[in-house]
């Protein structure tokens, strides 16, 4: 391999190992990746791995980069933000989105292209996250069935992020996540108990579990649901004195 191909080789596996990394955390170690589906996982990482590949070798093109770094420099241009604010979210609707530019050739046409391409897209959106076994369908009895994304239930749900020793909830077995993940800027401690509710009633908020616990004086028994690696159970906490309120 010539050796100005080095970045471009280190670069793919790079993205290859990190998609790799994302496929074993997201899928339990791999418990809740489906072995028939290797094939469309390993053709995935090495369709990743090729397309950083190539697209190194382009950008890294002497002419290639300096138009890259110029159009950069317009884009992030304080002056041309000003003057062209709106042209992107307008391109991104014109041209992506809404695909505009094809309606003038036929409604149907326009309708049939917009069906395609969103159709890729969506599936996309499914059909990958499945094949790496980040997200998963199991039934709940009596006739539920509970979607995670990252062995999260989906749909509600306070992640334990931290126990204070000692407490009513750590002598209870409440286990707090122990694998930092960040999701769009936040980072949460993944791993833990997931709690869905408190005596019968659902749980979306940690002001709606203080309410309830306000509800009950120290020694009395709280009823929480959570799952836990994937199962739902309940625990009884006792609780201790009252937590201070969160105005102080």
């Amino acid at each position: 391999m010539p050796r100005r191909d080095l970045p471009a080789a280190g670069l793919a596996l790079a993205a290859a190992l990190v998609l790799m990394a994302l496929i074993y955390v997201g899928s339990r170690g791999l418990k809740d990746f489906d072995s028939a589906l290797i094939g469309y996982a390993v053709g995935t990482v090495f369709a990743v791995a090729g397309l950083v590949y190539r697209y190194t070798l382009w950008i890294t093109r002497p002419p290639t980069w300096r138009y890259f770094r110029a159009g950069w420099a317009d884009f992030l241009s304080w002056r041309n933000f000003r003057r062209y604010t709106l042209l992107v979210p307008k391109a991104w609707w014109t041209d992506i989105i809404a695909q505009t530019f094809i309606r003038p050739r036929g409604v149907q046409r326009w309708l049939m292209h917009l069906a395609i391409f969103w159709g890729v897209i969506l599936s996309c959106a499914i059909t990958f996250p499945l094949t790496f076994g980040w997200i998963r369908f199991t039934f709940e009895p009596p006739d539920e069935y509970v979607a995670r994304l990252f062995n999260l239930p989906v749909e509600r749900g306070l992640i334990v992020t931290d126990v204070t020793s000692g407490s009513g909830a750590a002598k209870a077995g409440i286990k707090p996540g122990e694998t930092p993940v960040v999701v769009e800027g936040d980072t949460y401690q993944l791993g833990g108990d997931i709690i869905v509710g408190a005596d019968g009633e659902p749980v979306t908020s940690l002001p709606q579990l203080r309410d309830l616990i306000a509800r009950k004086k120290p020694g009395d028994k709280l009823r929480l649901e959570i799952y836990r690696d994937g199962k739902k159970q309940t625990v009884g906490v006792k609780l201790g004195r009252r937590p201070p309120s969160p105005n102080g």
